[in-house]
């Protein structure tokens, strides 16, 4: 009787794995979790594209609206920017933009081969994000694009706080940060008051 415990046992397995009912609801089981995580990553990766695409977009619409300024540009403009940055861009959190104006220069005006300086002629900004980078910072990396000697530009800067709708290891609470470069279009210059 003992010896035919070891055959019964093999006997008992050998219709466990042949056995398919309920392969189906096991299957379902093991791959439904990573289905699930699957979407849910594609939606919040959507999303962080969607915003950063809507923030870029905003920005344009900023950078051209201050452009085609004959007037002297003032805080209580910037603060219609930003409201206006805010609505494009349809921000639900903190919203803030910076607008610069910079100068190309040759360091001796006498010659033409001299070297090119950038110079920052006013920078203004309304709206408050946390950690927003300052305009030194920006234009230190490589933030100004090129330039001839007695050009002028308006550098529109923006930031966005964006929360993903679930945070999947480093996607957490971020910074959006556009910048877009625009000549003045119907005057040479804009100065801030």
């Amino acid at each position: 009787m003992t010896r035919r415990i070891p055959h019964r046992m093999a006997a008992a397995f050998r219709r466990f794995f042949r056995d398919e009912d309920g392969v189906l609801s096991i299957e379902a089981a093991l791959t439904w979790p990573l289905l699930f995580m699957g979407c849910a990553l594609m939606m919040v990766l959507w999303d962080g594209f969607s915003t950063r695409t809507k923030t870029l977009r905003a920005n344009y619409v900023v950078a051209d609206l201050a452009s085609r300024q004959t007037e002297r540009i003032t805080q209580g403009m910037l603060d219609d920017y930003n409201t206006l940055f805010r609505l494009v861009s349809a921000s639900r959190g903190e919203t803030a933009i910076r607008v610069s104006l910079v100068t190309a220069e040759l360091s001796d005006p006498d010659d033409p081969d001299s070297e090119l300086l950038h110079s920052l002629r006013w920078s203004e900004q309304s709206g408050g994000v946390s950690g927003a980078p300052s305009y030194e910072a920006i234009a230190s990396d490589g933030g100004v694009p090129p330039m001839v000697a007695g050009e002028h530009l308006l550098i529109v800067d923006v930031f966005r706080s964006w929360v993903p709708i679930r945070s999947f290891g480093e996607l957490a609470p971020q910074l959006m940060t556009e910048r877009s470069a625009t000549r003045p279009r119907f005057s040479t210059t804009i100065d801030f008051r």
